[in-house]
């Protein structure tokens, strides 16, 4: 079993084709390298993930703030 596997039955999955223009499908192939997904299908996911909780945080008034090592900041916008 791989490490960050649960045990037990998966969730049910419904497949979903999806059109993307070439420049889309290039940013896909490149959060897959850059986040060492194993699929597609896992960097959506996660991309989803993320968009979920950058939405309720905003919807909830939240700041998402991007802070660097040098300590300057950059606030993000969230257009929903």
């Amino acid at each position: 079993m791989r490490s960050g596997t649960s045990v037990g039955p998966r969730p049910k999955s419904e497949r979903v084709n999806i059109r993307v223009t070439e420049a889309n499908k290039e940013r896909l192939q490149e959060l897959l390298a850059l986040s060492q997904s194993h699929t597609m299908t896992e960097v959506v996911t996660k991309a989803l993930a993320l968009y979920e909780v950058l939405l309720k945080s905003s919807a909830k008034g939240k700041r998402i703030v991007l802070k660097a090592r040098d300590g300057s900041e950059e606030t993000i916008v969230i257009v929903s």
